[in-house]
């Protein structure tokens, strides 16, 4: 999904639940939630530090949080899997708020 699209936070959090309520009954220990980056920004691949490389506005940023926020709702809430976000430098544990 598209999470720097302003219009999908919606779409995001609906296509969660769907697939989040197929893969519960079978016990799935959890889901992979991963934006679809731009062409442009997969070209640069474990580089985001060299110049030229596309970043992400703050208003952005600020979206995906939120999207990532109800995500977790979802997640914990709704389906009773307990949230984990992983960054490329960090990992937190929504459930117990400490670093993995």
């Amino acid at each position: 999904m598209k999470m720097t699209d302003p219009a999908a936070g919606k779409a995001a959090i609906e296509r969660i639940r769907q697939v989040g309520n197929l893969l519960a009954p079978l016990k799935a220990p959890f889901l992979v939630m991963a934006d679809d980056q731009s062409p442009e920004r997969n070209a640069y691949s474990g580089r985001v530090y060299e110049k030229g490389c596309p970043t992400l506005s703050a208003a952005q940023w600020k979206h995906v949080g939120n999207i990532v926020a109800d995500a977790e709702q979802v997640a914990q809430g709704n389906l009773g899997w307990t949230w984990c976000f992983i960054r490329m430098w960090a990992t937190l544990c929504g459930d117990a708020g400490e670093e993995c």
